[in-house]
């Protein structure tokens, strides 16, 4: 069952990927910036720009390295997360080399060499025996922490997810999903009227408003339906 739930995730549906999108267009005011590298999520923090964020602990690390006060929470609703493996690919041209690295990169201090940079949870418990006390407290119980994590999936509508996000990103309405279809937004005749919304928007597209709707004289946006 909880599996069943978890899964649910990255399999939405039209209505459901609907309502993520207008929830993160609602709260997107309250976002400083979406980050692309652990630097930029360090900087803002240092800056003041921020006071809370979604990142890793490599971020928690680098900001206690330069003595900010940084703090981890796991929200009561849980949350995602992945893990990384080194892998042998079936064409790999050098098969002793390749296993000499994962026998070298399984190797406990080696494992406490990775810790000490990225503050990740490490795979080889022995790592602790080269740990100071204050990091090894950084390294979970795997099996309690997995309780409150949704590990990524691949998702069969990555194509869709991907659309919606890019579009939250952007800030623009894009594309609603109304009476079972997409309605995808563009420039166009106000003679195309659009069908009814569940809310209303403004008119300028990259400040969504849900006060009012734009006048019906103002030729700013056509709707197209898409499946």
């Amino acid at each position: 069952m909880i599996r069943t739930i978890r899964s649910k995730l990255y399999n939405l549906s039209d209505e459901d990927l609907a309502k993520v999108k207008a929830k993160a267009l609602e709260l997107k005011p309250n976002v400083r910036k979406y980050w692309a590298t652990a630097g930029d999520m360090t900087q803002l923090f240092q800056s003041g720009e921020i006071v809370a964020g979604e990142g890793w602990p490599l971020m928690t690390a680098q900001l206690r390295a330069a003595s900010f006060p940084a703090g981890e929470v796991i929200p009561k609703e849980g949350t995602t997360a992945w893990a990384d493996h080194w892998v042998l690919t079936s064409g790999a041209a050098n098969l002793n080399a390749a296993y000499a690295w994962l026998e070298y990169a399984s190797q406990p201090f080696t494992q406490k060499l990775m810790a000490d940079v990225t503050n990740y949870i490490v795979a080889s418990p022995g790592a602790k025996a080269y740990m100071a006390p204050e990091q090894v407290a950084t390294q979970r119980d795997i099996a309690e922490y997995g309780t409150k994590v949704n590990f990524w999936q691949w998702s069969p509508r990555r194509d869709k997810y991907q659309e919606v996000w890019n579009e939250v990103k952007a800030g623009e309405i894009g594309s609603r999903y109304v009476g079972g279809r997409w309605w995808v937004l563009e420039a166009g005749l106000h003679a195309h009227h659009p069908p009814p919304l569940p809310t209303t928007f403004s008119s300028e597209p990259h400040h969504p408003v849900h006060s009012r709707a734009p006048p019906p004289h103002q030729a700013l946006r056509r709707f197209h339906g898409r499946r």
